[in-house]
């Protein structure tokens, strides 16, 4: 269904459910919305309550006819709602809309809507409607983990990529958070695919299960063994030494985890009805993967799209890749351990840390919006305020203050958290941030350095260091051009102590 996963499986009404199922109940009422709506309402009538919401709508034995026009639907199977011109709201458990254009725009519509275009469309709908009566369920796909996600900090949005590419727009932002409503959510997976850190991630079958599906397939006899070559596919797209649920499931940590455990390429196969916005989201991480190869030295097309599986022509076979850039037998290399926390982020560290040649490489530019890279600061226009450190989401950023002597301040930067969600440079109060995508060596993504450093401002009264200089004579810049007077400006030279106890000096 529209490249997603969802099968309804019809259960009893009472049947108890946990909290990785979701289920939908459903009375059967079909509304039949839009032109010509009483033709195909005549043929559900026999065996459904049904509804016409047209403004030629008519009454008939077995149907409700209600002559307006229909504005908007929502919902999903079980609770549709469908708002009309001229205000109201109809109830309908399931919704086949003629209007032209569909009421709903998705690529993925929600389950129990159908917006049939043609004769045969219209038949399938009419077939589909008549059977959604009774109690189903279907799993619920996802898990999030709202402490790594990126989304929003103090009032700012930062990563979006979830509600970018949901076809289904089963996702809404809740200030700090995202909500994916599970009853629309059909198990794409995109939103995994797209997520930096993992905040959200795929139920089942997880990273963990599948690392060591790719290890197995790696190992086993057989093509992928033969060639070196990993074939992963979509389920139903052919025979491939490793079939996935949805290709979105395998992400750019697992291709490079299987490179890493001794893949010469992946070739990967997607769904063939996969949504525009998945299709869209894999030609960038395909993009992304083919700059970090060829800076790895494995080749820009070591992670390729082939139904087949066949390597690509420039990609760099095993034995011919430099002897200190990894294993030279592609078959013999160790498996990657998942992770504890099977965190997306860490994948990809690991997978890059196997990956990297010996004595490293100079960093590689990426593709805009990957979530790999590092930030620059303009130190001319820093103040060292730290509203970079409080609002980054990975604990990329920090700042720190040296306690000998008057000492200094320092924002410093770890590459390797960084999922490049742009949080800091749209909170920097001064504009002195700049993302830069890039792929660096291990050595430079996981060591602390610092970005910018200034001296302390020292309290004019007693002498203590307490705030990072730039950071003073911004603020006292800002007062007097806002009207402050001198006795305010002396106050803000001094600490907060000295300002407190009003005296000038220390008791």
């Amino acid at each position: 269904m529209h490249g997603c996963r969802m099968e309804l499986t019809r259960v009893a009404p009472d049947e108890a459910v946990g909290g990785d199922v979701v289920s939908y109940l459903s009375e059967g009422v079909v509304a039949v919305i839009g032109a010509g709506a009483g033709a195909v309402a005549a043929r559900l009538a026999p065996q459904r309550r049904v509804i016409v919401i047209a403004p030629d709508a008519r009454p008939a034995e077995g149907v409700t006819a209600h002559g307006v026009r229909a504005s908007a639907v929502s919902g999903w199977l079980g609770v549709f709602r469908i708002a009309v011109e001229g205000g109201g709201e109809l109830r309908a458990d399931v919704v086949i809309d003629l209007s032209a254009p569909p009421l709903v725009a998705r690529s993925v519509p929600p389950p129990g809507y159908y917006a049939p275009r043609d004769a045969a469309e219209i038949t399938a709908a009419v077939a589909a409607a008549g059977a959604l009566v009774g109690a189903f369920r279907k799993p619920k796909y996802f898990t999030y983990a709202p402490e790594i996600c990126a989304h929003e900090r103090q009032g700012q949005t930062g990563c979006t990529r979830c509600l970018d590419v949901c076809g289904a727009q089963a996702i809404r932002s809740e200030g700090t958070v995202i909500h994916v409503e599970p009853w629309l959510c059909q198990g794409c997976a995109a939103c995994a695919l797209a997520c930096p850190t993992g905040a959200l991630s795929v139920t089942a079958p997880n990273r963990a299960f599948l690392l060591d599906a790719t290890h197995a397939a790696l190992a086993q006899g057989g093509a992928a063994r033969e060639s070196g070559v990993l074939t992963v596919s979509a389920a139903g797209e052919g025979g491939a030494a490793l079939t996935v649920p949805v290709l979105s499931a395998y992400g750019e940590e697992l291709w490079l985890a299987a490179l890493a455990a001794g893949a010469q390429a992946v070739a990967l196969t997607a769904e063939a009805d996969a949504p525009p916005e998945t299709r869209a989201l894999l030609a960038e991480r395909l993009a992304m993967a083919e700059a970090m190869t060829a800076a790895l030295g494995l080749g820009a097309d070591a992670v390729h799209m082939a139904a087949d599986g066949a390597p690509p022509a420039d990609a760099c076979p095993a034995d011919a890749r430099p002897a200190d850039a990894r294993p030279a037998d592609a078959r013999q290399a160790a498996p990657i351990i998942a992770p504890p926390a099977q965190r997306k982020r860490d994948f990809l560290n690991a997978a890059l840390a196997r990956l990297e040649p010996k004595g490293g490489f100079a960093p590689a530019p990426l593709p805009q919006g990957g979530p790999v890279g590092a930030i620059e600061i303009d130190p001319s226009a820093c103040t060292l305020c730290s509203v970079c450190a409080r609002s980054c989401p990975t604990a990329s950023i920090r700042y720190a203050e040296d306690d000998s002597g008057g000492g200094a301040a320092r924002i410093e930067f770890v590459e390797a958290n960084c999922v490049q969600c742009g949080l800091c440079a749209r909170m920097c109060p001064e504009q002195a941030i700049t993302l830069v995508p890039r792929l660096a060596s291990v050595a430079v993504r996981s060591g602390w350095r610092s970005l910018n450093a200034a001296p302390m401002a020292a309290c004019e009264a007693c002498g203590t260091a307490f705030m990072p200089l730039p950071l003073r004579d911004a603020m006292l810049r800002k007062a007097a051009a806002g009207g402050a007077g001198a006795p305010m400006l002396e106050q803000m030279r001094k600490c907060p102590e000295c300002r407190h106890l009003g005296t000038g000096r220390r008791i």
